[in-house]
């Protein structure tokens, strides 16, 4: 899971990693053929079989936001020295809000 830096303990950063990969190099397909931006995302942005995978993942408007760092990024984290490390945490989870950002200021 991707996580915000600024919520760790600097001896876990390294553990976590980098920031999210949803809509970057990782999604999720059901058995229905749904795709989804990442196990996270309840929306599916696309069915491979109504559309290529191809054209869901190099055209679909939600995908290219979330590949951009468009949607629901608190100014919070973009101000943050961190950002560039964790790239807020969770796409997913940003949609809900700053539930444990907003403790951190």
């Amino acid at each position: 899971d991707a996580f915000p830096y600024c919520l760790l303990e600097e001896k876990n950063k390294e553990i976590v990693g980098g920031g999210c990969s949803a809509g970057v190099s990782l999604c999720e397909i059901d058995g229905k053929g749904n795709l989804k931006i990442c196990s996270g995302f309840l929306q599916p942005v696309g069915n491979i079989f109504e559309e290529s995978l191809e054209e869901i993942w190099q055209e679909n408007e939600i995908i290219e936001k979330y590949r951009n760092l468009e949607m629901n990024i608190s100014d919070y984290c973009i101000e943050c020295n961190e950002f560039k490390n964790c790239l807020g945490g969770c796409r997913a989870s940003s949609n809900v809000g700053d539930v444990l950002l907003k403790h951190r200021k």
